[in-house]
């Protein structure tokens, strides 16, 4: 679904294209959307416990947050290690942010 957005520059408009995100509803069933995140949760890292709801998007707080390490376990039960950086989001259907190996701090999550 493309979405109209304005031109800063103030040519014609240009269109966009919205990215599908997998979310998960209330009664546990997956629903795809393409709405804007509804809410930012604090993330505390965890290896034994799954984040309170899934989150489509992990981001670094952008004034507190600092670069580093992320391990994350994704729905389909992958997990990943990789880095994240202030401004530089990781989406995906992310359950889990486990503490050991991250080292990233300020992270929250959009839903």
């Amino acid at each position: 679904m493309a979405d109209q957005l304005p031109d800063l520059e103030g040519g014609a408009n240009r269109r966009v294209e919205s990215m599908p995100v997998l979310a998960i509803r209330p009664d546990g069933s997956p629903s795809v959307t393409t709405d804007p995140a509804s809410d930012i949760i604090p993330i505390a890292p965890n290896d034994s416990a799954d984040l309170s709801t899934v989150v489509r998007e992990v981001r670094l707080k952008p004034i507190s947050g600092t670069d580093g390490t992320i391990r994350v376990t994704f729905a389909n039960g992958s997990t990943r290690d990789t880095e994240i950086a202030v401004g530089m989001p990781l989406t995906g259907t992310i359950v889990r942010v486990h503490a050991t190996g991250t080292t990233a701090t300020g992270l929250e999550g959009l839903v």
